[in-house]
């Protein structure tokens, strides 16, 4: 198991939730955002939110409580139109076209479901729409 994943739903002392999610992936970048300026961070209750999902959200992204703060405000940065990853190229994130919100998902990454080759689903976390990108 990885180290910064805790199993079960006991925080350590001195630790404070500064974020709760619905999927590992989501936590995921959330913990490694927060690894990436420094700032140690746990993830709790994964394999209880694997068992059983809930609208609420299960697993807790958990920091040391002198890093809560610092957490918080790194945590609520938007998310960036596009990203560079190579010389040239970017990835444009994707916008809702109900809401306007840069919160989305890849839907297959969600369901589990594999998705047609010619485009790609997307999942508002916001309000909730689905809609399809292609690759026109």
């Amino acid at each position: 198991m990885h180290p910064e994943f805790g199993a079960n739903s006991s925080s350590g002392p001195g630790l404070v939730t500064v974020g709760v999610y619905n999927d590992l992936a989501e936590a995921t970048v959330a913990l490694s955002v927060l690894e990436s300026v420094g700032i140690h961070a746990i993830l709790c209750d994964v394999t209880v939110a694997r068992l059983i999902r809930s609208p609420l959200g299960g697993i807790r992204l958990q920091v040391e409580e002198m890093d809560e703060q610092s957490a918080s405000e790194v945590l609520a940065q938007s998310v960036p139109d596009s990203i560079a990853f190579d010389v040239g190229k970017s990835f444009e994130q994707p916008r809702c076209p109900a809401c306007s919100s840069r919160r989305v998902s890849a839907a297959s990454l969600l369901s589990g479901v594999p998705q047609p080759a010619h485009g790609d689903t997307w999942s508002c976390d916001a309000c909730g729409a689905l809609w399809e990108d292609s690759d026109d």
